[in-house]
């Protein structure tokens, strides 16, 4: 029996009527099995995931979500934010949907929310516009993770951050306020080591570096620069007598001989006078014992020694006024004894020349007799003049009749005895003006000198 043609047909149709619905029930299954993979990575994620229609309403939610609203994942679908972010909550949430859906753009947002237990939630959402076949934006999908922990830490980093400045302005300005403090006190350590004359030396032993205060170099009249910080040059200003002393002085410090380094010296000043310095330093060692710096100062004390000099000289001539003084007392003693012997030497040869005629033969002598005692009874009274401190008395004389005197007196005959080998000449100036002198002291200083002379 033939086959109907038409039934052939309907088989055939039959047959892939069954294999279409075998492949729509395959992927069907698929598209299940897909759904529910999806599914369950969407509500297993700890971050909370959403899709929104064009009016912001839910069309689906995960669990972490739900969870974090405390509200079911079925009853928030078809619902606004309004529901569980309120209505100020709502208005953000949507604004940022529409400009996600104007722009056509992912965004990033860091937003606050109030979780389910009334915690204040920060939460880092990425947002994302869905475009349907037209290219038109239907809704929104988005992710969004709790980032309240970084904010915290951010938050603490912040504050920190702050405390840290706010720590450094008050350091700052207790810094400021010690470098003033410290400015001032070097201001003053300034005035009062220039006003003392007194200048901070160091020497680094072990660097050789040597630092020399300028107040030290403007004692010697030179300015910071005019001297360098160097040591041996520094030296080359001392005294060169003094130069030895000063280096033993110093390394018997250093060696340990000393505690101290404490000497007085002369120094070099530039306008080539001398400056007096007084030097103190001391040596500070390692645990070795060996020194490895020498710190000191050294003062000016030229004005001291001044003093000291002059107070010296005082001391000495108040001891020759005290030794004068004793032996003005001790002459005139003397002379007033001398005086009371002298009277008869004086007076008698005048009484012998009142009986004596002018032709005898001894009136010469007895006249000369009598000018050497008037002549020692002058010297006697100038001794006591000078004893009682009075000014000795002065009148005119002429030079020449001084010399003729004293080579008519006994004391000139006596000499031209002692030296008769010595010859003597006068070349007397006629026109010789007088003079205001003492009479006594004049004969003694022509008898002295011609004394000399003669031995």
């Amino acid at each position: 029996m033939a086959e109907n043609p038409n039934y052939e047909k309907l088989k055939q149709k039959l047959e892939k009527v069954e294999k279409n619905s075998t492949k729509e029930k395959q992927a069907h299954k698929m598209l299940k099995q897909k759904i529910t993979e999806l599914d369950s990575f969407i509500n297993n994620i700890p971050d909370m995931a959403w899709i929104k229609d064009a009016n912001s309403r839910f069309v689906a939610v995960n669990r972490a979500f739900g969870e974090s609203v405390g509200m079911d994942q079925e009853s928030l679908i078809h619902q606004t934010c309004e529901i569980c972010f309120g209505k100020e909550g709502a208005k953000k949430f949507r604004e940022d949907d529409l400009k996600v859906m104007k722009d056509r753009r992912q965004e990033i947002i860091e937003e606050k929310i109030i979780d389910s237990q009334n915690n204040t939630v920060w939460l880092e959402t990425v947002k994302s516009p869905i475009i349907n076949h037209s290219g038109k934006a239907i809704g929104t999908v988005g992710i969004s993770r709790n980032i309240s922990k970084r904010k915290s830490a951010e938050e603490k980093l912040r504050q920190a951050h702050d405390d840290l400045e706010r720590l450094v302005k008050e350091r700052t300005a207790e810094l400021e306020q010690t470098n003033e403090q410290l400015r001032k006190s070097g201001e003053r350590y300034a005035l009062a080591t220039s006003a003392a004359k007194v200048g901070v030396w160091d020497w680094n032993i072990k660097t050789g570096d040597f630092y020399l205060d300028p107040n030290i170099k403007a004692i010697l009249g030179y300015s910071d620069d005019e001297i360098p910080n160097d040591i041996e040059i520094w030296v080359k200003y001392v005294h060169p007598e003094d130069s030895k002393a000063v280096m033993e002085a110093a390394q018997a410090c250093l060696d340990g001989k000393t505690s101290e380094y404490i000497f007085e010296h002369r120094m070099l000043h530039k306008d080539d006078s001398i400056r007096w310095i007084l030097v103190r330093g001391k040596a500070i060692r390692d645990e070795s014992g060996n020194a490895v710096r020498f710190i000191g100062t050294d003062a000016d004390i030229t004005e001291r020694k001044q003093t000291e000099e002059a107070l010296r000289e005082s001391e000495e001539k108040i001891a020759r006024y005290k030794k004068m003084e004793s032996l003005g007392l001790l002459a005139g003693g003397v002379a007033h004894d001398l005086n009371n012997i002298l009277s008869g030497i004086v007076s008698y040869p005048e009484l012998l020349l009142l009986s004596l005629p002018e032709e005898n033969k001894f009136r010469k002598h007895i006249e000369a007799i009598q000018r050497s005692g008037q002549r020692a009874a002058a010297v006697v009274e100038d001794l006591l003049t000078l004893a009682r401190g009075v000014a000795t008395t002065r009148g005119p004389l002429n030079l020449n009749d001084q010399i003729g005197d004293y080579l008519h007196s006994p004391e000139f005959i006596k000499l031209k005895q002692f030296h008769p080998s010595v010859t003597f000449k006068t070349n007397l100036d006629s026109g010789l003006l007088n003079i205001n002198g003492s009479h006594i002291r004049i004969m003694k200083a022509v008898m002295n000198l011609m004394t000399n002379a003669s031995e």
